[in-house]
Order: C-alpha cells, then sequence, then structure tokens
C-alpha cells in the first residue's frame, strides 16, 4: 500500500533534530497521520479564513494580468512505497521571473497579526511547506503571502483582508533558502533531510527514541547560534544606489538588450562530442606568473577554448616540452601521452622523427589552432553530480555509484541541490572535463623505421 507525505508536513533537519512550528512535520504525528489519526479537527474558522485568503489572492493576481494556475497538483515518488502529493495554492508564470510558487496562509489571530504581519517573523513551517513546492517545480522563487482577516459583520460571514505581508523567499544557487534577501537559516538540504527521514518512518513504520531533553536544548542553542551567524553574513552585503551614469547605458532598451544576452553555456553531462577550437593562448602559472608548469621550464602550458555546434565551450589546458625536457622524470610519460593524443585528434601522424616539425607546425603561432576540429569524450574524474538515467532528477556519484542513504539512493531535483548535498558529506565533487581526444580517421600508419614507442 502506497503510503502518502503531504507537504504541508514539511520542516527543516539538522542532524536528526526537526526545526518546526508547533507539530508540523514532528515524525511521530506523521506516523500518526499515516494510520488516520489526527490531533483535532480543523476549525471552521481557519478552513474559511484559508479559502478567504486564497480568494483574495486570485482577485489581486487577476488585477495585475498574470497567467497562473489555483490548487496545482503535485505528485511524485519518494520512495516505491512513499508518495509526496499535495496542492500549491498558486503558480505563476512571469515572462520576467518564470515560475513564482505563491502559499497562501489566512490568520485570525491578533497574537499572528502581531508576531508575523507587523514584525515579520514568519512561520518555520509554512516556509518549509512553500520550499517543498519550489523544489518540486524546480522554481528558485516564491512568495509566502500571510493575511489577517477579520469577519465584516455587515456581510456575516464574509471574512475580509485588514492587513497582509509577502514575504518574498528565493533559493540562492548554493542551495540556502533567503527570505526577503535574508539568510533563513536553511537550505534546501535541511529540508530534503527531513523528507528521507519521514520515508524512512512510513516505511519502516517506527520512530527512534525521543532525544534526551538537556541534549536536545543544546542542539537547539547551536541551531540558533549557526542561524545568527548566516543572518549576520546577509545583513553585512553593501547596498548600492545604481543611476544612469554608472550603469554605463543610455537607454532603457540598451540595458534590456545587455541583459537579455545569453550567460555561459557549457557541457554538465558525459558524452561524445565534436569540437572547434575557438581560442588558443599561453597560459601563466597563477603562482608563479610564468608559463610554465610549476616553475618546471621542461613544459609549457597552452589553454585551448572548445565550442560545439550548438555554442557550449569547455576550457581545456596542454603541456607542451620544451628542449629542457628529459624523459623519465615520474609523470613524465603520462603527460606526453596525452600530448600524443591531442595531436592525434588533430590528424596528425606523431612520430619521433616529426615531433620538432609538429610542434613548430602547432604551438608557434597558437592561432594556427584556432578553427580545427576535434572529437572528444567528456567526462568526470573522481565523485561528481549527475543527472540520474531517465529522470530529471540529480544524484552525486562516488566510483560510478550514486550515494545511498540507508540503502536509498540519494536523488534530489537539481544540481545545486545535489552539489550542497554532496559537500554535506565531505565530498567536493568535480567538473566535467576531456577525458580523451580521438580521430576521427585513422592516422597513416608510420615507416617501420619509425617508433611510437616514447
Amino acid at each position: 500500500m502506497v503510503k502518502k507525505f503531504y507537504p504541508s508536513n514539511s520542516a527543516f533537519m539538522v542532524g536528526d533534530l526537526v526545526v518546526t512550528k508547533y507539530n508540523s512535520g514532528c515524525l511521530r504525528s506523521i506516523l500518526a497521520q499515516s494510520h488516520g489519526i489526527r490531533e483535532g479537527e480543523i476549525a471552521q474558522v481557519y478552513r474559511d479564513c484559508g479559502r478567504a485568503s486564497e480568494e483574495q489572492r486570485e482577485a489581486d493576481l487577476k488585477k495585475l494580468g498574470d497567467s497562473f494556475g489555483r490548487e496545482v497538483p503535485l505528485k511524485t515518488q519518494l520512495s516505491s512505497t512513499v508518495e509526496y502529493s499535495g496542492r500549491a495554492d498558486f503558480v505563476i508564470k512571469s515572462d520576467s521571473a518564470g515560475l513564482i510558487v505563491d502559499e497562501c496562509k489566512g490568520h485570525v489571530s491578533k497574537n499572528t497579526r502581531r508576531d508575523v504581519i507587523r514584525k515579520g517573523e514568519y512561520n518555520l513551517s509554512y516556509l518549509a511547506q512553500l520550499v517543498s513546492y519550489m523544489v518540486r517545480l524546480r522554481t528558485q522563487k516564491g512568495r509566502l503571502i500571510c493575511g489577517y482577516y477579520e469577519e465584516n459583520h455587515a456581510i456575516h460571514p464574509v471574512l475580509e483582508r485588514q492587513e497582509e505581508r509577502i514575504f518574498k523567499v528565493e533559493i540562492d544557487g548554493d542551495g540556502s533558502i533567503l527570505v526577503d534577501g535574508a539568510s533563513s537559516g536553511f537550505g534546501v538540504a535541511d529540508l530534503l533531510a527531513h523528507q528521507r527521514a519521514a520515508v524512512r518512518v512510513l516505511e519502516n513504520q517506527e520512530v527512534g527514541p525521543r532525544p534526551d531533553k538537556a541534549v536536545r536544548n543544546q542542539r537547539l542553542k547551536h541551531l540558533r547560534r549557526r542561524n545568527q551567524v548566516r543572518r549576520s553574513q546577509m545583513v553585512n552585503v553593501p547596498q548600492f544606489n545604481l543611476n544612469a551614469s554608472n550603469i554605463n547605458f543610455e537607454t532603457d532598451e540598451a540595458l534590456q538588450a545587455e541583459l537579455a544576452k545569453k550567460g555561459g553555456n557549457y557541457f554538465t553531462e558525459p558524452c561524445n562530442v565534436d569540437l572547434v577550437i575557438a581560442a588558443a593562448a599561453l597560459h601563466a602559472n597563477k603562482d608563479t606568473g610564468e608559463i610554465f608548469c610549476k616553475g618546471d621550464k621542461s613544459w609549457f602550458n597552452v589553454k585551448l577554448t572548445l565550442k560545439s555546434a550548438d555554442d557550449k565551450s569547455i576550457d581545456h589546458w596542454v603541456q607542451v616540452p620544451t628542449d629542457k625536457l628529459e624523459f623519465g622524470e615520474k609523470g613524465t610519460l603520462a603527460v606526453f601521452r596525452k600530448l600524443q593524443e591531442f595531436l592525434i585528434g588533430l590528424g596528425e601522424v606523431v612520430t619521433i622523427a616529426k615531433m620538432q616539425s609538429i610542434l613548430e607546425k602547432n604551438f608557434i603561432d597558437l592561432d594556427k589552432l584556432v578553427g580545427k576540429k576535434v572529437n572528444v569524450d567528456l567526462g568526470y574524474e573522481g565523485p561528481y553530480v549527475a543527472k540520474v538515467p531517465d529522470t530529471e532528477e540529480y544524484a552525486v556519484y562516488v566510483k560510478g555509484h550514486a550515494l545511498k542513504d540507508d540503502g536509498v539512493e540519494v536523488r534530489l531535483p537539481d544540481r545545486s541541490s545535489a552539489i550542497q548535498y554532496a559537500k554535506s558529506q565531505g565530498i567536493d565533487p568535480g567538473f566535467i572535463h576531456i577525458l580523451k581526444f580521438t580521430a576521427k580517421k585513422a592516422p597513416a600508419k608510420p615507416s617501420k623505421a619509425a617508433s611510437t614507442d616514447w
């Protein structure tokens, strides 16, 4: 029987500590709900308030002319026996910002009006619920809309909005969660850690023992300190007053044209691809400032930028020998084989007799390399993040195998979340690079007198 995890039960988890508001996200409550046990019925006034807040938001969106969907169903398998099942209040399609998720929360409590709407103390459980929708929809932007409602006695029992506060929520590039531009102290990894814990509870139908009260209080104190540090780091971001003189664009049209330009387009998945050398230049060592490898004048560095037919690019460094080279040093043959492979990829017939002329031909005037075509295998060496085959999800791979948690493959909704998860496990995932150059046509066989035994 498939069990369901509801987004309203979302929370953040740090270590084995569930951080939530009231009992939302409590693992014991999730287990009890799976058996049809609830702590109490929701009062009708709260149901009416929730409905009123959604109707008010719909009216606001219609006035703005935005294209949106209401009560958008979201379902996905978290495991073979547990399904994520919920409905996002509103999903807005914006031409400038892409998809935005709105989560509406209506309140009738004056204490809530004071704390949430006036003081800005948003509910962590509501934040976790909204971010769970954002993760499933693969969008970085959302809004938590909190309204205070009172009954209009003239048209009883209609609830009318008195005050409202909109918290702008964003998932940063490193997976951290920002609220109104400041760190919430939590990240997508904390949300997904709670989801995995909930899946284990629903699958095993048991919850571990409660942590000792003193231990729990100590962890909460540590968590508060951690979050204070994260928030203070955000507060120190400098503010800028931009104007036409320092933007350096005479018209808004010129600025928008520049902003519309596409950023870098890079390879993200292993593949075999035909590339063209778009740029070639001597590359200085960042420590020594010289073009030689770590001060060793037996090799110099050449940086290549290669592009595919669909304008994706990748950088590659070639180490070229000088007359100072002496074979026999550790690693010499390995480096030389990479150079030999690159030259064969260019279509050169690499022999000892031709080596001097080949190097002069390709590396004295580097512009002659530009425009040459090669075929390469792209991939990773060491740990990496990549898409799980036949899905839109990502995993962290070590020695060719996806990381697992309690025997279950850990899958994440996007690359940035997967990278953050890898780093939380002490793993620094590598970038994709050229593993091998391959010749499109086999080079002519060298004469018998020549040797390719390096």
